[in-house]
């Protein structure tokens, strides 16, 4: 809103007709509009042109990651959340509102209603410090813009790792490949990475057998609603009836197996 040349917030729009799928519950979850409501989960993207999703804005989904650890659902099988938790988040000072972090992400703010919880499984809320910078990251978009005004967004990704990883990804497939492909699936796919913990797991004598049961399952959804990620799912719904109200789950896209043909 600061950045616009009228900054006063919009008007709330006439509520959405999406469809049932994409209803958002008392008008929240809106991406396009509704900023004069602060604190409520938003989905993205927030250009009045682009298709409606479910996928949340960074700060909603960063204010989750304090309770439910940085670990996703197949890698918490392997790993304990309780020390997988973000200490510090670091922000450009030009970038950074201080009454917009606190009502974010801290317990003065909407988290209030889950701070000082732990639930099982080593699950707590645990704060994360926000810290600035004066720095200007060279390739930010702040920067970019002195150098070029017109920039528009990639859709090229690089990814890359010391044990080996080197991947190029156009629009979300691996360079080279069919899109949707399932070859042509990126190792850090959620497909790939219940691969690789399926294969550590078969590796370490120390892990419990029922684990490796758990990454044998025929559906990803199955790992998901497994009774040994019961801790992590009651931690992720406490939060979202208590703090992030209108968090609106996005399912429907985990009903596939760890093998899969592309005929």
């Amino acid at each position: 809103m600061a950045a616009q040349d009228d900054s006063t917030p919009w008007e709330v729009p006439a509520p959405l007709t999406d469809g049932p799928a994409m209803a958002a519950p008392d008008g929240l979850l809106l991406g396009r509009g509704y900023f004069s409501r602060l604190g409520v989960v938003r989905r993205k993207p927030s250009r009045a042109d682009a298709p409606p999703t479910l996928s949340k804005s960074c700060s909603d989904k960063l204010a989750l990651k304090q309770c439910a650890s940085l670990l996703s659902s197949v890698a918490s099988l392997l790993v304990a959340p309780d020390g997988v938790y973000l200490r510090s988040l670091v922000l450009p000072e030009s970038q950074r509102t201080e009454t917009g972090c606190v009502r974010a992400f801290s317990p003065q703010g909407r988290m209030a209603a889950v701070a000082g919880r732990a639930w099982a499984g080593g699950y707590a809320f645990a704060p994360f410090a926000v810290g600035i910078t004066a720095c200007e990251f060279e390739y930010s978009r702040r920067t970019v813009a002195t150098r070029s005004p017109a920039t528009t967004a990639s859709n090229q990704a690089r990814a890359w790792s010391a044990l080996g990883l080197e991947e190029s990804i156009i629009g979300g497939s691996l360079m080279g490949r069919k899109q949707f492909a399932v070859r042509g699936g990126s190792l850090t796919s959620r497909r790939g990475l219940w691969g690789l913990a399926l294969d550590v797991a078969s590796l370490l004598d120390v892990i419990p057998d029922e684990i490796p049961r758990c990454l044998s399952v025929a559906r990803y959804q199955d790992i998901k609603d497994s009774e040994l990620l019961a801790a992590r799912r009651r931690a992720k719904k406490d939060v979202k009836a208590e703090a992030l109200v209108g968090w609106v789950r996005n399912g429907g896209d985990s009903d596939f197996g760890l093998e899969a043909s592309d005929a």
